[in-house]
């Protein structure tokens, strides 16, 4: 039996390796443009709107190397329930928001959601900060059955920029996986966004 920071390791590890899996999917629709992956990515980007979307989601999964992995994993039908929902509401968002040519080698430096916000408003001239703060608030204040929609709205309006927002996806599935534990995730969130919005900046 796994202790509690076994397993959290081993949920960390598992997101991962989902995250990378779709990342490298995306990174070869991008740069070799297969049909195999164009048609795996266009999968996974419909799933965020069809009730079916996790057999989707797996499907595309499945045929990546990574499944080898993923199935090799076992975890407590409770922890598996968490991570399935978890899945469902950000693999096909990292599927349309989550690559770009432009994507630093450093992202996954970024701590969570709130310090990659942070640094995308602090180097970018955006006159909507004042909106882009209160969306948010609204995700933190929101319970995870709503967090799909809101993550989306505000993520597809700040990847308009010239500007990349870099999103550490690994952690962000992590995070949302624990969102309704307690509130150290949106608290962290909260501390890492005031923390790291460049102090100089006229947002401020």
């Amino acid at each position: 039996m796994e202790n509690k920071r076994d397993l959290s390791d081993s949920i960390q590890s598992y997101f991962y390796g989902v995250s990378s899996s779709i990342h490298k999917l995306l990174e070869e629709r991008e740069l070799k443009n297969t049909s195999i992956s164009k048609e795996l990515v266009s999968k996974l980007k419909s799933a965020r709107k069809k009730p079916e979307r996790e057999y989707l989601i797996y499907y595309v999964l499945s045929k990546y190397p990574v499944s080898s992995y993923l199935s090799s994993k076992h975890f407590p039908t409770y922890i598996e329930n968490d991570i399935d929902e978890t899945i469902r509401l950000i693999a096909p968002m990292q599927a349309e928001l989550g690559y770009s040519k432009e994507e630093k080698s450093d992202t996954l430096t970024y701590k969570n959601f709130g310090c990659s916000l942070a640094h995308f408003l602090s180097n970018n001239d955006n006159k909507s900060y004042e909106n882009i703060e209160k969306k948010f608030l609204d995700i933190l204040a929101s319970p995870k059955s709503q967090l799909s929609t809101r993550l989306y709205s505000l993520i597809s309006i700040l990847q308009g920029s010239s500007i990349n927002l870099n999103i550490n996806w690994p952690h962000l599935y992590y995070d949302i996986f624990n969102w309704e534990n307690n509130r150290n995730v949106q608290n962290k969130w909260a501390i890492e966004f005031y923390k790291n919005l460049r102090k100089d900046s006229d947002h401020i």
